[in-house]
């Protein structure tokens, strides 16, 4: 009788990894647009018009905070460039500098790098952001101190 061998697996296929760069990805990634081209991705998109319909797509109090938070933002530092990233508004000069994420009781506004931010800590160990619930949670003061610092740098 013949000695039976184990078969073999059958390995798929793989493309090499400079073909793979820039496939649509389910769930996330880079998508196709109506042209069929690869785009940016559906989280991402520059500009200030971007963040004001991210923000006006939020609801009740939590979009009044992101639209004060836009404001002192804008008229503290103009010169940086409002992106929504991450399906967050994100404002960035050579880089990221803040954020306003939205969550559906309150807004937490931060700093990617909260170096020389006197004050800056939430208490809920989340150092270098605050959490805002509502218009009056906002100090724009010092939010507009903290902004013009960070967009130094």
């Amino acid at each position: 009788m013949p000695s039976k061998k184990p078969a073999k697996k059958a390995q798929a296929k793989r493309s090499a990894p400079e073909k793979r760069v820039g496939m649509a990805r389910p769930g996330g990634g880079r998508t196709r647009g109506d042209d069929g081209e690869y785009g940016a991705r559906a989280d991402k998109a520059t500009g200030e018009l971007a963040v004001v319909e991210k923000i006006a797509s939020l609801k009740g109090a939590v979009r009044d905070v992101a639209a004060k938070l836009h404001d002192v933002v804008m008229e503290a530092a103009p010169d940086l460039e409002p992106a929504v990233k991450w399906g967050m508004p994100v404002y960035s000069r050579k880089g990221p500098v803040c954020y306003a994420a939205p969550y559906d009781a309150y807004v937490r506004f931060g700093f990617y790098d909260r170096t020389g931010l006197d004050g800056l800590d939430a208490g809920d160990g989340k150092g270098g952001s605050i959490k805002l619930a509502s218009v009056e949670d906002l100090d724009e003061a010092r939010v507009a101190k903290w902004v013009r610092t960070a967009a130094k740098r």
